[in-house]
């Protein structure tokens, strides 16, 4: 093979040189990239780079290979960031640039599913900074989607101790060891969330004390709800637990309006708040909800067992589902998630994959589906009756009453998993390959609802297997359903 030459290169990708025609000796050619790279003319830049070669050639070098990094052409960027740290080694803005070039070259590998090409490029990065903490953390990321954990505890423990405040890597090894039950650890490590790129809630500022677990005698204290609505229906339980933790102060609890209808009453607080209502009274303390665990129960064990801790609102505006329920039993159907969800590409159906539950005779079904994906009812119009909820149901405490009166939800993982998990209602649910932390490995129950038993995926990708022992289970349980919500 013949040995690189940037100048070559750079010629042949630019599609020309159109600089060399107006070349003069004056112009300060490196200048004159940096100015048309910042415009995002990368042919042009390219080539004026080129024409300034011999100015300064490592750092021409390191300029071609970051204008292709601002193309997202990684691969194309790391020859001439290597060829300029063999000219100078010791070129720190190049060695970053190179890491980087080979770390997103290896995402974007990743992301294309070959992990193979991915894991080489990662490895390629570390070659030239063993230490560099963003190919740590993906070569984590990768060994964790094999499913070889203790691989992927290994990198994220070797990214801390290479940038002891790496937020993502502490992240990642947070929900590794959530996962795996690991609690007291994983915990301690959830608390770097707030500092992560990508965490769905802004960390809120206060003028009160952040608290720690202490006792604060008859002082007020504020819970905040943060992240999903899911997360704040499961992670609600524990303001009860606050209580008993601090039977005299003052507790408040703050919502996203959207919950606010069905957490108004629960159990623990003396006042419960929507976020950006009305004005928030004076307290001296504050918690957001999914930092009390780490305090309240720093152990699985230490997870309270409880068949439901929400209630069933008293009102009813669904008596026509208890009606049909008289007749048959009745199967809740939930096959997607929030689309704006970060993982809901594994984690969301279409209802065409639980075509085979209307096998199931003598069921009637109905839709707690909302969104776009509501429309896929139509296609199956004439093998099942499917009973919509959609324009009926405005929050969840609407939702709440409808799961009063189903035998059975089936479910992806949803806010309506959790919220039908907290009523103690019979749920069925579907679970990725890689789970959420909260559902843990390799068990079909959950030490989080008593009456959720989960059907997993056992290969990235492929829903059968679970949909269709989902399926033999469905027909089992309404086969000898009790009018149990009629206590």
């Amino acid at each position: 093979m013949s040995e690189f030459n940037a100048v070559d290169e750079c010629v042949a990708v630019s599609g020309g040189v159109p600089y060399l025609a107006i070349a003069h000796e004056k112009i300060d050619w490196i200048a004159q990239g940096n100015a048309l790279l910042g415009e995002s003319r990368f042919d042009e830049a390219r080539t004026a780079y080129a024409v300034g070669m011999e100015t300064d050639k490592v750092t021409v070098l390191n300029n071609i290979g970051f204008s292709f990094m601002k193309e997202r052409r990684f691969e194309e960027a790391v020859p001439y960031l290597q060829t300029a740290l063999k000219l100078d080694a010791q070129y720190v803005l190049a060695r970053g640039n190179l890491c980087s070039a080979l770390t997103q070259a290896g995402l974007a590998a990743m992301q294309q599913g070959a992990i193979e090409k991915a894991e080489s490029w990662l490895y390629s990065a570390l070659a030239a900074d063993p230490n560099y903490g963003w190919a740590l953390l993906n070569l984590g990321n990768i060994a964790q989607r094999r499913g070889q954990r203790d691989i992927a505890t290994f990198w994220y423990h070797r990214a801390i101790a290479a940038s002891p405040d790496y937020a993502q890597a502490h992240n990642n090894l947070a929900h590794l060891l959530l996962v795996q039950g690991d609690f007291e650890a994983g915990w301690a490590h959830y608390e770097w969330r707030w500092k992560t790129d990508d965490f769905p809630s802004e960390k809120r500022k206060f003028d009160a004390i952040a608290w720690r677990g202490e006792n604060i005698g008859e002082s007020s204290i504020l819970v905040h709800g943060e992240q999903g609505f899911g997360d704040n229906i499961q992670f609600c339980r524990y303001v009860k637990y606050l209580r008993q933790r601090l039977p005299h102060a003052t507790i408040y609890l703050e919502v996203y309006p959207e919950l606010y209808p069905l957490l108004r009453d629960v159990d623990g607080p003396d006042a419960v708040f929507a976020k950006n209502g009305e004005p928030l009274p004076s307290f001296q303390y504050e918690i957001a909800l999914m930092s009390l665990p780490r305090l309240l129960t720093p152990s699985v064990k230490d997870v309270p067992k409880e068949a439901r801790y929400l209630s069933f609102p008293p009102e009813d505006n669904f008596a026509d589902l208890a009606a049909v329920r008289r007749e048959r039993p009745v199967i809740g159907l939930n096959w997607a998630g929030r689309p704006s969800h970060g993982n809901d590409g594994k984690r969301s159906l279409d209802l065409a994959d639980l075509a085979r539950f209307f096998d199931i005779e003598d069921v009637a079904f109905v839709s707690f589906q909302k969104g776009e994906k509501v429309r896929q009812i139509e296609t199956f119009s004439d093998r099942a009756e499917i009973l919509s909820l959609d324009e009926r149901i405005r929050n969840f405490r609407d939702t709440a009453q409808a799961l009063r009166h189903v035998d059975l939800l089936v479910t992806v993982d949803s806010a309506n998993l959790h919220l039908a998990g907290a009523l103690g209602v019979p749920t069925f649910a579907l679970i990725a390959f890689q789970p959420d932390f909260r559902w843990m490995l390799e068990r079909s129950d959950t030490i989080w609802y008593r009456s959720v038993k989960l059907f997993r995926q056992q290969q990235e990708g492929v829903w059968q297997t679970p949909i269709e022992e989902c399926i033999r289970f469905a027909r089992e349980f309404v086969g000898r359903a009790d009018s149990w919500a009629d206590d």
